[in-house]
C-alpha cells in the first residue's frame, strides 16, 4: 500500500492531484493537509508515509521546518516540491533542503506521474521546464572544476551513464540500456557523484547543465 501526504492550501487542487495519483496503478492512500502544522501532525501520527508532496506557497521558515519531521532515523520520506514557481532560487533551495524532486504546476499529467514513479524508485526528478531553464542560467552553482578535468576522471561507460542520468533514466533503465547489472550502475553512479562533487542525482543534472558537460 502506497501512502502519500499532499500539502497544499487549495482544497480543489489537492482533490485534483489526489485523482491523478490514483492513476499510478497502485493502491494509494492519500492524506491531505492545508497547513504546515497539519502536515507535521500527520507525519508524527503516520510513520509509514512513502512520499511527501509540498507546495511552496507557505512562508519559507514554516515550510523548511517541516522537513525534520519527515526524516526519521528509521526511514527518510522522500519529498517532492509541486509548485507554480519557476524561480531557480526556489529550485536550489529545495535541493539544498534534500528534496528528491521539483515539478512545476505547468507540467502535464504524464510528466507528474513519471516524476512520482522515479522518486518512489529512489531516483530524483526535475520537470522539463525547469531543466530547460537550468540550461540557460549561468548563476547556478558556479563551476569548481574545468570541464576537461572532470571528463578525464570518468570512463567512457561513466560518461554514457552520466548522459542517461541527465535524461531522467532510472538505474534499472540504465542497466537495460547498457546491458550491465543494476549493481554495476550504482557503482558507476557513486563514482560520478564523487567526481562531480555532488551528493544527489538532482545536483548531477544541475552540474551538467551548468558546465554544459554533455
Amino acid at each position: 500500500m502506497l501512502r502519500i501526504l499532499l500539502v497544499d492550501d487549495h482544497i480543489l487542487f489537492r482533490e485534483a492531484i489526489a485523482t491523478v495519483l490514483e492513476e499510478l496503478g497502485l493502491k494509494v492512500i492519500i492524506y491531505q493537509a492545508s497547513t504546515v502544522n497539519e502536515a507535521k501532525s500527520l507525519l508524527k501520527y503516520y510513520k509509514d508515509i512513502n512520499l511527501l508532496i509540498l507546495d511552496l506557497s507557505y512562508p519559507a521558515e514554516q515550510l523548511w521546518n517541516c522537513f525534520p519531521f519527515s526524516h526519521s532515523k528509521i526511514k527518510k520520506t522522500p519529498i517532492l516540491i509541486l509548485t507554480g514557481s519557476t524561480d531557480i532560487e526556489d529550485l536550489n533551495t529545495a535541493i539544498e533542503n534534500g528534496c528528491k524532486g521539483y515539478i512545476t504546476k505547468f507540467s502535464d499529467k504524464q510528466q507528474f506521474l513519471t516524476g512520482i514513479k522515479s522518486i518512489l524508485n529512489g531516483d530524483t526528478y526535475i520537470s522539463a521546464d525547469m531543466l530547460s531553464q537550468l540550461g540557460n542560467d549561468n548563476q547556478i552553482m558556479q563551476p569548481n572544476h574545468k570541464i576537461s578535468s572532470i571528463l578525464d576522471k570518468l570512463s567512457q561507460r561513466q560518461i554514457q551513464i552520466l548522459k542517461l542520468l541527465t535524461e531522467g533514466h532510472s538505474n534499472r533503465d540504465i542497466a537495460t540500456i547498457c546491458e550491465i547489472s543494476e549493481g554495476t550502475v550504482k557503482l558507476h553512479v557513486s563514482t560520478i557523484l564523487k567526481v562531480l562533487g555532488v551528493s544527489s542525482r538532482t545536483q548531477v543534472v544541475i552540474k551538467v547543465n551548468e558546465l554544459n558537460l554533455i
